[in-house]
């Protein structure tokens, strides 16, 4: 396991930096500003990782972020919290570069109102929102611009729910800091943290992933080579314990014997989503929408047990959107279902998708994030795409009208002077 850990630990620090250095042709791609590499050529960074945000009920607010090939962060949709990290609280329906940051970073996640980015060098930036303590260095005070997490210098990942934030360090660690009032710190219950606590006793933990109220992780031992734990709210049954209701504060092993063998984990609202080694979705909670994909026209209805997504056969990844989901199979194609109130399934009608939903890309897709009510996708060539709601302009595209379809974000990403 811990050879795993320190591959993975690799990768990330010594190749990560260099991703994408061969830029595509733009067309139109969100870019930036030229990049001189070694050979003395100048070429344009692509992105590289990317993150959105959920959205606050009874609102069209989402914000979204991408890393670029030279380690720059980029930020766009809703501002009232500084959640774009340039400094000021003006939303932008364009990228606007985040200030602050002193190194590459390698991998983002975003809470509701906060937004998180893993540096090159172990340690992890938020900025945004701190009225639970979701930044996590020792206050509570928001934010503009981006302050170091206390007492993290070796995270290899990184999720953030609606207010709390969670690290996966390279000892298969895990810390959580932020909101617990579901018990989404995973400590056994009390109050919210401002800065990092160790979730229990984990040291072969290879996988998180936060959403809402709840946190997820994916262990490998000796015994049972992906395990999942989840602990938060479990109003809709999302953990994995066989009941809804009431919150659990501490880890609990989802479906225990049921479920294993996965190697990917996706937390929405009220529902979860697990890829499993064969290429099978499988979710349980929540389906009123048909987040689960399980083509059940009989939709209201919260599901206690893990039933399949429909079709989908060679997965090897997920995410979660508030009430919809996506899976990029083996193949670069990308597919949506659930909630479709603003577009954010892709291409397809109605208020929502039982099945999964086939998303026309321009190119293989190559990382997938599902906002609130919008989803973005990072491709092959590392143009970013987004559509569904744009009432605070999350999709990127330097306008505030929804879509149905894929819009590219930003064009080009250029400085702009005092940011």
């Amino acid at each position: 396991m811990m050879r795993r850990i320190e591959a993975q630990v690799l990768m990330r620090f010594k190749f990560a930096p260099l991703a994408w250095s061969l830029a595509a042709a733009l067309g139109g791609c969100l870019t930036a500003t030229g990049e001189v590499f070694s050979d003395g050529l100048s070429r344009t960074p692509q992105a590289t990782t990317i993150g959105a945000s959920g959205t606050a009920m009874g609102t069209k607010d989402g914000h979204s972020a991408a890393a670029l090939s030279d380690g720059t962060v980029w930020c766009w949709g809703a501002n009232r919290d500084g959640q774009l990290g340039d400094g000021t609280t003006n939303s932008s329906s364009s990228p606007v570069k985040v200030v602050g940051l002193p190194a590459r970073a390698v991998s983002l996640a975003a809470g509701l109102h906060h937004t998180v980015a893993l540096l090159e060098n172990g340690t992890v930036w938020c900025w945004g929102r701190n009225t639970n303590g979701q930044l996590g260095n020792n206050s509570k005070t928001s934010s503009y611009r981006p302050v170091q997490v206390s007492n993290i210098a070796t995270a290899m990942a990184i999720a953030a729910g609606d207010d709390h934030t969670v690290a996966l360090l390279s000892d298969g660690s895990v810390w959580c800091w932020g909101s617990n009032k579901h018990g989404e710190l995973g400590n056994g219950g009390g109050g919210d943290s401002n800065r990092p606590a160790r979730v229990g006793s984990f040291t072969n933990a290879i996988r998180i992933s936060a959403r809402f109220h709840q946190t997820y992780v994916i262990l490998s031992d000796n015994k049972v080579d992906g395990a999942l734990w989840g602990w938060g709210d479990n109003a809709g049954g999302q953990i994995g314990v066989g009941t809804k209701g009431g919150n659990c504060p501490a880890p609990v092993q989802a479906f225990q014997e049921k479920l294993n063998h996965v190697i990917a984990v996706a937390a929405g609202d009220h529902h979860t989503c697990a890829v499993l080694s064969s290429g099978e979705v499988w979710g349980w909670g929540a389906n009123f929408f048909g987040q689960l994909g399980n083509n059940d026209s009989k939709t209201a209805q919260v599901i206690t047990a893990p039933v399949q997504t429909a079709g989908i056969k060679t997965a090897t990844a997920v995410s979660a959107g508030d009430l919809h989901t996506c899976a990029i199979l083996q193949d670069g194609s990308l597919w949506c279902w659930g909630f479709n109130s603003s577009g954010q399934v892709g291409g397809k009608s109605g208020p929502k998708s039982i099945a999964p939903t086939k998303v026309v890309l321009s190119k293989s897709a190559k990382m997938v994030v599902g906002g609130g009510l919008h989803t973005i996708t990072l491709l092959e060539d590392g143009t970013v795409q987004c559509w569904g709601e744009n009432g605070a302009g999350q999709l990127g595209n330097g306008t505030k009208v929804n879509s149905s379809t894929p819009v590219t974000a930003g064009g080009s990403w250029v400085e702009t002077t005092g940011r």
